[in-house]
């Protein structure tokens, strides 16, 4: 009878035990912290001819300004890097696509990145004449 009191006690000590050893790995669990959040750098530059920015990663889920100036005839168009493969940002809906942040003047917008890790770059994509500028801050 001895023995099996004394092993009911050990094994409410080792439950006891498990049970606090989970409640710490879940309570360090919830204190994981997500990725950098720090701001992008800026990225500046101009257009004389078809080709592309460098690439950025913005904070997620924080707005991005795009800023693009000059006296220019073109086109310039905001892009994403998605599994490895650079692309415009489109809209689907109803069974049509819309090309997003395409810019063929001087315009300024805000753009925000739900996820972690996702690249962005600016594609000049057709070149007639001038310099088309652009700064991209966060």
């Amino acid at each position: 009878m001895r023995s099996r009191i004394g092993g009911l006690r050990l094994l409410l000590l080792a439950s006891a035990t498990a049970l606090a050893l989970a409640s710490s790995a879940a309570a360090t669990a919830v204190q994981i912290q997500p990725p950098n959040q720090a701001s992008i750098q800026p990225v500046t530059g101009s257009f004389t001819a078809t080709g592309q920015s460098a690439s950025w990663v913005p904070a997620a889920g924080q707005g991005f300004n795009i800023h693009i100036t000059g006296t220019f005839v073109g086109t310039v168009q905001l892009e994403r890097r998605l599994n490895g493969v650079w692309a415009p940002l489109t809209f689907s809906a109803g069974g049509n696509t819309t090309q997003m942040e395409q810019f063929a003047a001087p315009a300024s917008d805000i753009w925000i990145e739900p996820s972690y890790g996702v690249s962005y770059r600016l594609n000049c994509t057709a070149y007639t004449s001038g310099t088309i500028a652009y700064q991209v801050s966060q």
